[in-house]
């Protein structure tokens, strides 16, 4: 019985956050999304690779609205200008990966999707 409660527990737990975390793998990345944009909104990536991260924050329209690097095993936290409607993306120049959306109000996603047989 009480194995059941702990099992049914684990699976319903989603992790909460009140600002984009970026785990960068080196063949995945893991994104937990806030529940709402707020002014107090920051990106915090955790880099758990042996390669330094190059990054930038692209907006819908393709402009950089931020670049900066990540140590290898290190996280940095940046403060990030997001508005309602804004569509940003996460690109990482070195290594090459492709862009990660960072999507409001979203469960925890990854890039590419882990997809289940």
């Amino acid at each position: 019985m009480i194995f059941l409660f702990l099992v049914s527990f684990n699976s319903e737990a989603v992790e909460k956050v009140d600002s984009f975390v970026i785990r960068f793998f080196s063949k995945k990345v893991v994104v937990l999304s806030p529940n709402a944009v707020n002014k107090h909104l920051s990106l915090i990536v955790e880099n758990k690779t042996l390669s330094k991260l190059i990054c930038q924050i692209h907006d819908g329209q393709d402009d950089i609205r931020d670049s900066f690097t990540v140590s290898a095993n290190t996280t940095l936290s940046r403060p990030l200008n997001m508005k309602e409607n804004d569509r940003l993306s996460f690109i990482t120049l070195s290594p090459a990966f492709q862009a990660v959306p960072l999507i409001v109000g979203s469960e925890p996603y990854e890039v590419p999707p882990d997809i289940k047989e």
